[in-house]
């Protein structure tokens, strides 16, 4: 999950990302969840650059509002 408040957790993302791949299964889906969308004024990561990672990366992307709330978006990239 990504913390849209904080570019630290973006930037981690890439060594997580290749941590996963070499510990889980060759067939492993990852999906790159942004959350706490309700509070844009905040984020410090946006949407675009996400959705980018998760395209660059082959992954599946959602956007949620909050924790008790639905997903608002789900792409398979």
């Amino acid at each position: 999950m990504l913390n849209v408040f904080s570019r630290e957790t973006f930037n981690a993302l890439t060594n997580w990302l290749s941590d996963a791949r070499a510990l889980a299964s060759p067939n492993i889906s990852i999906t790159l969840v942004g959350n706490k969308r309700d509070l844009d004024v905040e984020r410090e990561v946006t949407f675009l650059e996400a959705s980018r990672f998760a395209q660059e990366n082959g992954m599946y992307s959602a956007l949620l509002f909050s924790y008790s709330e639905l997903l608002v978006e789900f792409r398979r990239f």
